[in-house]
């Protein structure tokens, strides 16, 4: 559409939208009579940000998520709203990590900061996770029959080798830094030194936050917060007798434990409650979505086109090619996207969403490679959510500022490879391998049989030449000396907040952090533009089913998957080579 069509349709709308403004206006005040509450939902995996489900994953049966994003914009109307008395928050089985519950946490502490009251009901119960951003509330309600399993965390991961040895299986394990211990599952039969250092460090941090949110939000000393906490869990009225709710409750019991008007009750005969509403005695409860509809249609639309901050999401294992499913970044499609953004004259500025443990050394060099060329052109932020390391971290690197919040897990700059022997139990079987080779090395792609010291010189070389081209981008990116880097490298995972003080993180904070960064840098450009969500192309239904319908996961993964161990790692292992991966796991 040529620029002047497009100037006349803006013109048009800010005007239709200018004069239904007292229009809608009643409707908002209509629809939100004072003393109300607006009521969100907690379901599914909490994301960042989220875009509308595509159809295939609506036909798929694909689960919802909740975005933190849409949240956060929800509390700040409310937080200005004096019909709006508070908030309303429903866990139906949410599922988050510590850093996206401290950005939930963040939302409602803001609200009460407002002078809002902040209710949260757990139907179902909670863990540790869900209890930690619940603490931020007023008020918090339980089922009557539900527990809550605030019990810490804990990082006990299951070491294979004996099982392997048993079974004739033996695993050649490659690694660059002291604390890169993903293969440590397969030729250990319990936690290296290192890896306890760094897990008790990761721990220490999860546990001080979750110590400081229960002694703030239920008023008791930190003392009594451990004690808690080493009682855990409890189930109904213990929790309430302990003081960790206020009330026990079922969902359609809410409405009137708020003294709010319950249309459903009214309908069905209680005259006082119907004239309270009428009276304007008693708000209501107004769905979220609902909410953050009326309020964004009170808005008037730009008359002028504005440009576009766009979120570019990094969530899940980095692979080579252009495998399209959830929990995956490919580079061939997610290259393809970032070129696009920098040719985009309408981006101002772009945030790396990045959620990933890593995966692809290939892969993730790549990226990065077009993420640099990106920031040439734009400003680009990276913003680490739950985990950004190893690779997560490569990809990160590419930016200009780093964002992350204080509990994410990151770092972990090192490599790895793992290559599984299984002469031993192929020889019980009666299976020989046999041959002819032409050149030295050539043995080292035949899958399976044991490396002589000459081959796993080889793969060592590979493996340093991995490690050194890490650090020199974490270097490039970060403006630090090999040395420096070598300091907070060797594998290493750390917690956004130690990562803050050791050079590897800019500033702690979330998504809306970022998003303030990249308006800083684009100036002008960027001050007043828009928030929109990118992302590689989707997903074709095939992939929607199988991914829902568990159609490719064969029995050995779901073993492994028992077993606390990521499937799809050890495929990447197989197929890549050397891996930039940190699978951390704390339950």
């Amino acid at each position: 559409m040529p620029f002047c069509m497009r100037l006349l349709a803006r013109a048009f709308t800010f005007l239709v939208a200018l004069a239904t403004a007292p229009v809608r206006s009643v409707v908002r005040r209509r629809a939100v009579p004072k003393g109300s509450m607006v009521h969100v939902k907690l379901q599914g995996k909490i994301v960042d940000i989220d875009g509308p489900l595509p159809f295939f994953a609506r036909f798929a049966g694909a689960a919802p998520r909740t975005s933190l994003h849409a949240l956060t914009r929800i509390g700040k109307a409310i937080a200005k709203d004096d019909r709006v008395r508070g908030l309303l928050v429903t866990f139906q089985d949410p599922s988050f990590g510590m850093a996206q519950a401290e950005g939930v946490r963040e939302v409602l502490e803001m609200l009460r900061k407002a002078g809002k009251e902040v209710v949260v009901h757990l139907p179902e119960g909670t863990g540790t996770a869900g209890y930690f951003v619940a603490t931020a509330a007023s008020k918090i309600f339980l089922g009557p029959m539900a527990s809550l399993a605030l019990v810490g965390f804990a990082a006990r991961p299951l070491y294979l080798k004996g099982l392997l040895d048993r079974a004739g299986v033996e695993a050649d394990v490659y690694a660059k830094g002291r604390f890169k211990s993903m293969g440590e599952l397969f030729v250990r039969d319990s936690m290296s030194d290192a890896q306890h250092e760094q897990m008790d460090a990761l721990l220490d941090g999860f546990y001080s936050s979750l110590v400081d949110g229960i002694a703030t939000g239920r008023t008791v000393e930190k003392e009594a917060a451990r004690a808690l906490i080493d009682e855990g869990p409890y189930f109904g009225a213990r929790a309430k007798s302990a003081g960790l709710v206020d009330d026990l409750c079922h969902e359609d019991e809410v409405t009137e434990r708020l003294g709010l008007f319950d249309p459903k009750r009214a309908a069905a005969g209680d005259e006082t409650k119907k004239t309270a509403l009428k009276a304007g005695e008693k708000g209501i409860l107004i769905d979220g979505h609902l909410y953050d509809a009326i309020t964004l249609a009170s808005e008037l639309p730009a008359l002028l086109s504005k440009k576009k901050i766009v979120v570019l999401p990094a969530r899940g294992s980095i692979v080579g090619g252009h495998r399209q499913q959830e929990g995956v970044v490919a580079d061939r499609p997610f290259i393809a996207t970032v070129q696009a953004l920098a040719k985009d004259p309408n981006v101002a500025g772009v945030v790396l969403l990045v959620d990933s443990g890593g995966g692809s050394a290939l892969a993730s060099d790549r990226m990065h490679h077009a993420l640099v060329a990106l920031g040439n052109e734009k400003p680009l932020v990276a913003y680490f959510s739950n985990v950004a390391a190893s690779g997560g971290y490569y990809l990160g690197a590419a930016a200009k500022k780093i964002v992350a919040r204080p509990r994410t897990i990151t770092g972990s700059i090192g490599v790895v490879a793992v290559r599984p022997v299984v002469d031993g139990v192929l020889g019980k079987l009666g299976v020989v391998r046999d041959g002819v080779v032409r050149g030295k090395n050539a043995g080292l792609l035949e899958a399976g049989r044991r490396l002589d010291e000459e081959e796993r010189s080889a793969v060592m070389r590979e493996l340093d030449g991995c490690y050194e081209g890490f650090l020199g981008v974490v270097g490039a990116g970060r403006g630090l000396t090999r040395e420096e880097v070598l300091h907070v490298a060797e594998g290493r995972v750390w917690t956004g907040e130690a990562a803050a003080s050791n050079g590897l993180v800019d500033r702690l904070g979330g998504l809306e952090t970022a998003i303030e960064e990249v308006r800083a840098l684009g100036g002008e450009a960027a001050k007043d533009a828009d928030i929109a969500l990118v992302s590689p192309p989707k997903p074709t239904l095939a992939n929607l089913l199988r991914a829902n319908l568990g159609a490719e996961m064969g029995w050995a993964e779901r073993a492994l998957t028992t077993l606390g161990i990521d499937g799809e790692t050890l495929a990447l292992a197989a197929e890549t080579g050397p891996l930039f991966v940190s699978p951390i796991r704390i339950e």
